[in-house]
């Protein structure tokens, strides 16, 4: 299962796979149901059937183009660890026509520019929570709206990617959780493989990303200047609560098979 979220980590987000496309409007459409999709660039209209125009037809429609994004809102480069030694993503920042991704916390016109460290990992468990705890995932978006402590939603999740991939194998802390799904899936009642395994791994993550949100809020922040520091204490903290949870046997993760 390491293996399989390392390779995800390792594929760039591409405007031109539909997979791809189709993922990125399923986050707009999980956190932002009342509202059009985004124009999307041509070349991404065209792979999902959406013709030369600008604008792409999703489940409520054409999007036409709109004014957005976080007004003022300067995004620090120091919110993006995850990028370290990030790889470069076929994608071109002239290409996408607004700034409406900016509402849910990337930086700049292009969100593929902000899966480069992550690759379609970051995207993947955006999604997963976005869908699968959509109150708590929409409550932090919000709250990443705050007029003081606004910080970058989407960044922050490419983040808490990033560190759970680094619980699955330079730190090897999961490990001792190893819970084998494949055979509970052919024992039924619960899902087994690889399907099975992402999702208690997907799991895991939404839970750090809770916790990310529960300690911004409590620290009340003076700005998103503060978020290094506070993402660090988080990481740390999450470390150890995981390496006292080893030999727990309901922890239920799997991280490889």
């Amino acid at each position: 299962m390491a293996a399989h979220a390392i390779a995800l980590s390792e594929t760039p987000f591409d405007w031109n796979n539909e997979e791809h496309l189709l993922l990125l409007q399923s986050l707009w459409k999980a956190l932002k149901p009342d509202e059009a999709l985004p124009p999307l660039p041509a070349a991404a209209a065209a792979a999902a059937g959406g013709g030369k125009e600008r604008g792409i037809k999703g489940s409520r429609g054409e999007a036409g183009e709109k004014d957005g994004g976080k007004d003022g809102k300067k995004k620090d480069s120091t919110t993006t660890a995850a990028a370290e030694g990030g790889k470069e993503a076929p994608s071109d920042p002239d290409r996408a026509s607004t700034s409406q991704w900016n509402e849910l916390g990337f930086q700049g016109k292009d969100p593929a520019t902000d899966f480069r460290g992550m690759g379609i990992l970051g995207l993947t468990q955006l999604v997963y929570f976005a869908e699968n705890h959509k109150e708590k995932a929409r409550e932090l978006l919000l709250e990443s709206e705050h007029p003081r402590r606004w910080f970058p939603w989407a960044v922050t999740g490419v983040n808490v990617s990033s560190f759970v991939l680094e619980l699955l194998t330079e730190d090897r802390i999961l490990d001792e959780k190893l819970v084998e799904v494949k055979e509970q899936g052919r024992e039924g009642g619960r899902e087994g493989g690889r399907e099975g395994g992402m999702k208690v791994v997907n799991e895991v993550y939404c839970q750090v990303w809770e916790e990310v949100g529960r300690a911004w809020v409590e620290a009340d922040a003076e700005n998103v200047m503060a978020f290094p520091k506070i993402w660090g204490e988080v990481r740390r903290r999450e470390r150890r609560r995981w390496r006292g949870r080893r030999g727990d046997e309901g922890v239920g993760v799997l991280v490889q098979w």
